[in-house]
């Protein structure tokens, strides 16, 4: 008896091991950016620096730039193809990521901003 209640256990204890949730808490990459807002924060020597991209509607979007003291806001235009992203500022500066679930990386520029 005590060897089928320890079998019955050790099968208990292995499928509960085997079960995972981790697609559960996997963010889904979104269908549209507005109304999202992304945040990064960048340090080097002279402090950090945290950029918030808000998207406001389907093709325009504002950063806001913040260090201690300061806060800047440019507004810019941008284009989304489910992943792909490009930032365009004073109609000429472009930048294009990818958005995977809850992160907006932009490798040439080594930046990954987190969904807020």
């Amino acid at each position: 008896m005590k060897k089928i209640f320890y079998l019955a256990f050790a099968l208990l204890a292995l499928s509960f091991t085997l079960t995972s949730c981790s697609k559960d808490d996997e963010a889904v990459t979104p269908d549209s950016l507005t109304d999202t807002t992304w945040v990064t924060t960048l340090t080097d020597e002279d402090g950090s620096v945290t950029i918030t991209l808000k998207f406001i509607t389907n093709s325009e979007f504002i950063q806001i730039t913040s260090a201690v003291g300061e806060e800047d806001e440019e507004v810019g235009v941008y284009t989304y193809n489910k992943p792909t992203v490009r930032l365009i500022f004073d109609g000429e500066n472009e930048v294009t990521g990818k958005v995977s679930g809850n992160k907006m990386t932009f490798t040439e520029q080594g930046v990954v901003f987190k969904e807020k």
